[in-house]
């Protein structure tokens, strides 16, 4: 079969979170009403930012204040998934047909993620690995270390696969300081903190990259996989008016700092209380469950957390209006949640009904908050 033609965008961005709030997700519209080919974009980033999920937190998931106080960019995107963007990491993001890929989430990540280790072992002769549930490893001395966090997301019958790799040192000191990330996060892995769980090429190759030699061999690897014959091209002037489109919607302080608790919850009505549950699936994500409730009735919740992929992109949003005034009746709950998966076709990697039930019935068990943290004097978007 002859390889089908590819558009390839090698794109130096100011910041990663940009990008992915605005620049990317305007290319998978545009692919998506079929006005643009296929396309391997691979964007290089002038200065460190970071990403923010839909799902998280942005009180509890990042120190936004040090953030801006030190400059750092910080975006909330609509798509999942947060990471820390320095300029020696990479986002390779495939805009293809929906049909290229298998229907199950984890099966994408596990397809793309062996397809590339395979090329690094024959291209460096560098050992690395699919680990579920989205990570690549790469072998370094005698550990694993992740150096490529994977997200996916669908726009109508086009499916966005977004590989990161992390090819120079990461300043751990500053990921720690800008993103603490709970420690349930780490429940189900050996290493108990980011710079104990990430690694970079440089380390496990023991030189120094290239990030042209990198694209090159990723670039190769996506080629043999889908069948494809890359052609260099540029953005489209389509693409560039639904980038600055985007811009307008999400680059503003009500879409930041709309999962923070206090905008989620501004008022506990008399005789209700929250509660906050927090739980790391094995092998998926953390989730967050804040249930607002009153006797023995749910009156409202959020699911925020550290995610990786899902559909549709508000799957969340589906599943806590789902359950905004049922019974807190066990049955009620997984019925609620069962219900609106099935009608709306929702899939969100790693976690079931049954877990956010199980979720939410551990924060109903919880004591109530004491208080609800408002951000009395938001600070800009940053």
């Amino acid at each position: 079969m002859e390889p089908s033609p590819c558009r390839l965008l090698l794109l130096e961005v100011d910041s990663y979170a940009t990008a992915t709030m605005s620049l990317s997700p305007a290319m998978a519209r545009a692919r998506e009403e079929g006005k643009v080919p296929e396309t391997l974009a691979m964007f290089s980033h002038r200065r460190p930012s970071i990403v923010m999920g839909r799902q998280n937190d942005p009180e509890v998931d990042v120190r936004s204040p040090y953030c801006l106080q030190e400059g750092i960019t910080v975006k909330r995107v609509p798509t999942p998934g947060t990471i820390f963007g320095h300029p020696g990491y990479i986002m390779n993001v495939l805009y293809m047909d929906r049909d290229r890929v298998p229907e199950s989430i984890p099966d994408i990540f596990a397809l793309i993620n062996r397809r590339v280790a395979r090329a690094f072992f024959e291209a460096w002769g560098l050992r690395a690995r699919h680990r579920p549930i989205n990570d690549l490893e790469v072998e370094t001395g005698e550990e694993w270390k992740k150096v490529g966090p994977f997200s996916i997301s669908f726009f109508g019958s086009c499916v966005c696969c977004r590989m990161g790799l992390t090819i120079t040192p990461i300043p751990y000191d500053l990921v720690e300081r800008t993103m603490p990330g709970p420690p349930e996060k780490f429940a189900d892995k050996k290493a108990k903190s980011v710079s104990q769980r990430v690694g970079y090429l440089e380390e496990a190759l023991g030189r120094p990259v290239e990030i042209g030699e990198v694209q090159e061999v990723v670039r190769d690897a996506l080629g043999d996989l889908f069948g494809f014959r890359f052609e260099r091209g540029d953005l489209t002037d389509l693409e560039k008016r639904y980038e600055q489109e985007l811009l307008d919607r999400y680059d503003n302080d009500e879409w930041f700092w709309a999962n923070s608790i206090g905008r989620r919850f501004p008022e506990i009505p008399a005789g209700a209380a929250l509660h906050e549950f927090v739980k790391k699936m094995p092998q998926g994500p953390l989730v967050r469950a804040r249930v607002l409730a009153k006797g023995a009735h749910i009156l409202d919740c959020s699911l925020t957390g550290w995610y990786h992929g899902m559909r549709p992109l508000d799957a969340l949003e589906r599943i806590e209006a789902a359950l905004q005034g049922k019974s807190a009746h066990p049955e009620d709950i997984l019925q609620a949640v069962e219900g609106v998966c099935q009608r709306e076709g929702i899939q969100i990697d790693g976690c079931s009904p049954s877990d956010f039930q199980a979720t939410v019935l551990e924060a109903l068990e919880q004591p109530p908050l004491e208080g609800v943290r408002i951000q009395a004097d938001p600070a800009p978007a940053l």
